[in-house]
């Protein structure tokens, strides 16, 4: 069956056309492998199933593509448009208390290294989210914590608790050796009191560690 043939089958009422279910291997490698164009595709012009196509090819021997080549050199007919926000309610509702079959699994180094390369060739790049456009984002207030922290003020507060103090670590009253000031009320909730030197304690590294429940990292002062 050509291409000619086709185009002049006979339509239904409703504008399809006529079930094919015996191909020519000829138009099938034609269609599928010269033309590259996808079994849905196929079954569309010729007005069968998807299954049909499928039986036909395994009928012949026609290898099928795997994803990697199937979407190689071939653009989706949906790049670059955006569903409607009916469509996106639509797709919302219909995922409603179903699972993600992937949740609570890891992908296996294998598989990784192959996403990865699939990935690189395609000239993927993760996207990126910096600044205003983070999830995380909180109106920049990073910058002004970090510029807080370099002032000179805060150096003169530590020297003042150390001194205070004299150099003890206030829980195991380790004298000298890798201290750092505290501050009692936290750094970020109280801003009143960051350079009060009240407000301050001096304690070794692992108290201080202890004391903020976590591992002993030589971090700085909180």
């Amino acid at each position: 069956m050509s291409l000619a043939n086709i185009e002049k089958m006979k339509r239904h009422p409703r504008g399809q056309f006529q079930r094919v279910h015996m191909m020519s291997p000829s138009l099938l490698m034609l269609l599928y492998t010269e033309q590259r164009q996808t079994a849905r595709q196929i079954a569309t012009r010729l007005g069968c199933s998807l299954g049909t196509v499928y039986w036909n090819m395994r009928r012949y021997g026609i290898a099928r593509r795997d994803a990697s080549e199937k979407q190689s050199g071939v653009l989706s007919h949906r790049l670059g448009k955006a569903h409607s926000e009916e469509a996106k309610a639509r797709i919302s509702a219909s995922l409603v208390g179903v699972s993600c079959p992937a949740r609570g699994r890891a992908w296996s180094p294998e598989r990784r290294a192959k996403m990865s390369a699939l990935a690189k060739a395609r000239g993927v790049r993760p996207p990126r989210h910096p600044g205003s456009s983070h999830w995380n984002w909180k109106g920049g207030i990073h910058v002004a914590n970090e510029r807080e922290r370099q002032q000179v003020a805060l150096r003169h507060w530590r020297a003042s608790v150390y001194k205070r103090d004299a150099f003890t670590c206030q829980v195991c009253h380790r004298v000298g050796g890798r201290l750092n000031a505290h501050h009692i009320k936290h750094w970020a909730k109280f801003p009143e009191g960051r350079f009060d030197v009240t407000n301050g304690v001096t304690l070794c590294e692992v108290c201080h560690a202890i004391t903020h429940g976590k591992c002993l990292h030589g971090g700085r002062n909180a």
